[in-house]
């Protein structure tokens, strides 16, 4: 497994070379500041078939369970309005 840190724009110019099929996020909401965005990222990148991982909530998106987790999480904080 490789580490490193990547800033959020330099992942974006990256996206469509595929250089890695899986994005560790440190905490959920350093990858985006709303919900949306955030689903939206999700779901892009599920298309290209990069996974996420994110490390404070322990969830892993390439597996089942971990993309219900998302989607419960998700649909959570969005009744909560947060």
């Amino acid at each position: 497994m490789v580490q490193f840190s990547i800033p959020s724009e330099a992942v974006g110019e990256q996206i469509h070379t595929r250089p890695f099929d899986m994005l560790l996020v440190w905490k959920l909401d350093r990858l985006n500041r709303s919900l949306k965005e955030l689903i939206d990222t999700r779901d892009d990148l599920g298309h290209l078939g990069i996974d996420f991982i994110f490390y404070d909530k322990k969830i892993d998106t390439s597996s089942p369970t971990g993309k219900l987790v998302f989607r419960s999480l998700a649909l959570w904080l969005n009744l909560s309005g947060i």
